[in-house]
């Protein structure tokens, strides 16, 4: 009765044996990735604007310094926040996958059970 049950819920199952088509854990880790970086960059020009002063005159965007440290601090906040439901949704699909038994990486490693 239950490999029955198991044989029907393969077919719906996404990349490595998870309950859904498309793993969260990659999307996130993108999206905190871009987040900080975007932090990043904003804190960049926000030290550098005396120099940057005459590109935002040329294209008419009134722009204040303290306005891109705050684009900056809050990116990486919401980085630092998504963070945990990074980390959270790879424990979780790890946990979830269902390794190949007869792979092994480049270094001769088996997954682990």
């Amino acid at each position: 009765m239950n490999s029955e049950l198991i044989d029907q819920l393969t077919g719906s199952l996404g990349a490595n044996g998870l309950p859904y088509t498309i793993p969260i854990h990659p999307n996130l880790v993108h999206l905190t990735i871009a987040l900080f970086i975007i932090g990043l960059t904003f804190d960049i020009v926000g030290v550098l604007f005396p120099f940057q002063k005459w590109v935002f005159k040329f294209l008419a965007i009134t722009v204040e310094r303290d306005n891109l440290f705050d684009v900056g601090w809050y990116n990486m906040l919401a980085a630092s926040i998504i963070t945990f439901f990074t980390v959270t949704a790879g424990f979780y699909e790890m946990l979830l996958a269902t390794p190949p038994a007869d792979t092994k990486s480049a270094w001769g490693l088996q997954a682990m059970e």
